[in-house]
C-alpha cells in the first residue's frame, strides 16, 4: 500500500487561493482551464498583485521619504505614468530591497494591461 501524504498550504487572499486549487485540478486531472478563463483569472490575479504591491510602495514612501529607496520608488512611480518626463533606470530595482522591488515589478506588470 502506497504511504499516505498530507500537504497543508495557507494563501492569504482568494486569487492566490484560485490559482492554487486550479493548478491542482490540472495536476489531478491534467485538464486546463480554457484559455479565456485562465486569462480572466491571470488578469485577476494581477490586479490583486498590483493593489497590494501599490499599498507597499505607497506605505513605504509615506514612513520613510528621507531613505535612499524611497527616491527611486517616486521615479519608479513616476517613469511609470511619465516616462518620457521622467525616465527610470531599471538597474536602480537592484538597490531596492526584495520585498519593494517585487512590488514595483508587480506593479509594473499591472500596468502593462
Amino acid at each position: 500500500m502506497a504511504d499516505k501524504i498530507e500537504i497543508t498550504l495557507q494563501v492569504t487572499n482568494e486569487v492566490d487561493a484560485q490559482e492554487l486549487r486550479d493548478a491542482w485540478l490540472e495536476i489531478v486531472t491534467g485538464r486546463k482551464l480554457a484559455h479565456a478563463e485562465a486569462i480572466e483569472r491571470g488578469t485577476e490575479a494581477i490586479m490583486e498583485r498590483a493593489r497590494a504591491a501599490l499599498q507597499t510602495l505607497e506605505t513605504a514612501i509615506r514612513e520613510h521619504p528621507r531613505r535612499g529607496q524611497t527616491g527611486r520608488l517616486v521615479r519608479f512611480l513616476a517613469g511609470v505614468y511619465k516616462g518620457s518626463e521622467f525616465p527610470f533606470d531599471l538597474t536602480d530595482l537592484r538597490a531596492l530591497d526584495a520585498e519593494l522591488a517585487n512590488a514595483c515589478l508587480d506593479y509594473l506588470n499591472y500596468d502593462r494591461l
